[in-house]
């Protein structure tokens, strides 16, 4: 665990630092303190790349004309309470997103998994139990964990995904080998809803289309890593809002791998 030692080493060499070399120990809680203020960017703040390359979109005005790319993405399923109902907005709107899902949940539903496919949409790898402290596992750990979702997407849909989302969005420089060994490209998100505490689809919608910009990606849940029957009724309520409102501020809705071939959307 990289990151544990890393911490430990700070630790120790800021208290040596202190008791052989002399120095004040208030430097050497400064120090220690700027350390670990720097980890917990890298592990927490959804689009630091301090531990772990990570994709949040573009900021650099990835999108020319009169059409800014942005990505809708759904993360914690396929729930067979919710992802239907979600499937089903975006269908009517005539969009496509990106599913970042959860393999237990796969092996649950394998046949909304191959529905979301089969609809056009990309699908990701949301880790198989959803750990939330992943940031603390070996990168054997999160390999094996990601290698289980790979094989229960690929047993639900014929397709191996390329793209990972870490539980809770965490990153930790285990991940960042993980990620080396497996292939898999690790994408967050830039734009956070908020819609698994926030029950109110008002305050959804209006931090969404506050924060949206130009190669955005937007997090929102249809699914949940503990249990089935999440309630996502505000989700729901708030989707067509969303989308009506981002293609009202001329938002051309992708999938994240659309996002990422910036040579799509330049001039």
């Amino acid at each position: 665990m990289y990151l544990i030692a890393l911490s430990a080493t700070i630790t120790i060499s800021s208290v040596l630092t202190w008791l052989v070399g002399g120095a004040s120990i208030w430097i050497g809680l400064l120090v220690t303190l700027l350390c670990h203020g720097l980890l917990a960017i890298g592990v927490f703040h959804p689009r630091s790349s301090l531990l772990c390359p990570t994709f949040c979109g573009w900021d650099d005005g990835v999108a020319g004309g009169d059409s800014p790319p942005i990505a809708l993405t759904f993360d914690d399923g396929p729930d067979p309470s919710v992802t239907p109902l979600v499937l089903d907005v975006l269908k009517a709107h005539g969009i496509t997103a990106t599913f970042f899902l959860i393999g237990k949940n796969v092996q649950r539903s394998p046949d909304l998994a191959a529905r979301i496919l089969a609809e056009g949409h990309e699908i990701g790898n949301h880790s198989h139990d959803h750990p939330r402290h992943i940031y603390l596992w070996s990168a054997r750990a999160i390999s094996r964990d990601a290698a289980r979702a790979q094989e229960a997407i690929r047993s639900a849909t014929g397709r191996t995904p390329s793209l990972y989302r870490p539980p809770v969005g965490f990153r930790s420089l285990d991940m960042a080998h993980a990620m080396r060994q497996t292939g898999l490209t690790l994408v967050n998100f830039s734009v956070r809803s908020l819609d698994t505490r926030d029950h109110n689809p008002d305050r959804i919608t209006k931090r969404i289309i506050t924060a949206a910009t130009p190669g955005g990606i937007i997090l929102l849940h249809d699914g949940s890593d503990r249990g089935n029957a999440p309630d996502r009724t505000a989700t729901l309520d708030a989707l067509p809002r969303i989308i009506k409102q981002l293609r009202a501020s001329g938002y051309l809705f992708v999938t994240v791998s659309e996002l990422r071939n910036k040579s799509n959307f330049r001039s």
